[in-house]
């Protein structure tokens, strides 16, 4: 087994091993019950593409992200997965499917989340992350590989109420340049706007580009 890849929810405790296997325990860890996975080896041992990262958000509900950005989905605590159909961003690096929810977070080189079990992403950023975990929807950090005096090595996800009225949003600032532009183009949001999601279209209509604002 790995040390880092433990997992509870309630009495509920997995691991997952060396031979891609995952073991259940529904009683705290006296008794276990061992799956087989479609990763054969979550450290990653036998080849760089073979390892995985999981995550419940119940005591049947679960997802697996392997190296290679396929996700995988199960219903029976583990017994089964079938692979799930993605759009939008999944990274590798770390995975939490939030305890009580349907709503997923990704990070690696980025990070992005999910609030249908992992069928479709939404892109946050692409910085660098490390590993990830929320305590709920709107609670939680991840790892970074910078550190200074001001950024202390963390990410902490910011998210604005989401029932803030219409009329407050109606009322935030946004700065948008260059415009016109043929290359990046930069949105400034002021705190109201901080958790949102926005899509940026062309004067013909179409997307070019959509995520979640995440700085003022």
């Amino acid at each position: 087994g790995y040390v880092r890849q433990i997992e509870v929810v309630g009495d509920n405790v997995w691991y997952t091993t060396s031979t891609g296997r995952m073991y259940h325990s529904t009683d705290k860890g006296y008794n276990w019950v061992v799956y087989n996975t479609p990763v054969p080896d979550f450290g990653g041992a036998i080849t760089s593409s073979s390892s995985g990262n999981f995550s419940f958000s119940s005591a049947t509900d679960g997802l697996i992200i392997d190296n290679n950005g396929v996700v995988y989905r199960t219903t029976n605590s583990g017994a089964n997965w079938t692979t799930v159909s993605t759009s939008g961003p999944v990274y590798t690096q770390g995975l939490c499917f939030i305890e009580g929810s349907n709503t997923a977070f990704s990070t690696g080189g980025g990070s992005s989340y999910s609030q249908d079990g992992g069928t479709t992403w939404s892109l946050i950023d692409t910085e660098q992350h490390l590993y990830v975990d929320f305590i709920d929807t709107t609670t939680g950090w991840s790892g970074w590989f910078n550190m200074d005096d001001t950024t202390g090595g963390m990410w902490k996800w910011q998210e604005l109420d989401p029932n803030a009225s219409l009329a407050e949003l109606e009322n935030a600032n946004f700065v948008l340049y260059p415009n016109p532009t043929s290359g990046q183009i930069y949105v400034a949001v002021d705190d109201k706007l901080i958790g949102k999601h926005f899509v940026v279209r062309n004067a013909l209509g179409q997307i070019l580009s959509e995520g979640t604002s995440i700085c003022g």
